[in-house]
C-alpha cells in the first residue's frame, strides 16, 4: 500500500501520487537511455506473466485449469527470464545493474514502508 499523502491532492492538479509518478518518469527519461527503460519494461513485463501464472497455478482447483499448461507457462517464462537475464548481463552490462539496482531500491523501500506502517498500527 502506497503512503496516504500520495492521494491528497497535488496544487497542480491530480494527486501527489501522480505528480511524484511523472516527476520519477521524467527524470528517468532524461537521465537513462531509452534502451535500457526498454529492457527494464520487458523483464517487469515477464515478472508480472511469471507471478500471475504461479497465481493461476494455486487457484487451479477453483478454475478448472490444466496443471501441465500451468507449470510449461511458469518453466518457459522462467527460462525466458534467466535467458534475458544471462544475454542483458553478457550485452549491456550497465542495463543489468540499473535492472538490480532497481529490484534493491524497491525491495528495501518496500520493507522500510511496511515495517513503519506495522509500527504505526501498533501504535495506541
Amino acid at each position: 500500500m502506497f503512503p496516504p499523502v500520495f492521494g491528497q491532492r497535488a496544487y497542480v492538479g491530480g494527486t501527489r501520487g501522480l505528480t511524484v509518478s511523472v516527476l520519477l518518469v521524467l527524470l528517468l527519461a532524461i537521465f537513462v537511455d531509452l534502451t535500457a527503460i526498454a529492457s527494464l519494461g520487458s523483464v517487469v513485463a515477464l515478472a508480472i506473466f511469471l507471478v500471475v501464472s504461479i497465481a493461476a497455478f494455486k487457484l487451479r482447483a477453483m478454475t478448472h485449469s490444466r496443471p501441465s499448461v500451468l507449470v510449461a507457462a511458469i518453466a518457459m517464462t522462467l527460462l525466458v527470464i534467466v535467458m534475458f537475464l544471462v544475454e542483458t548481463f553478457r550485452t549491456e552490462p550497465q542495463t543489468f545493474v540499473a535492472m538490480i539496482g532497481i529490484l534493491v531500491l524497491a525491495t528495501v523501500l518496500d520493507l522500510v514502508w511496511s515495517r513503519l506502517r506495522a509500527r504505526r498500527a501498533e501504535a495506541p
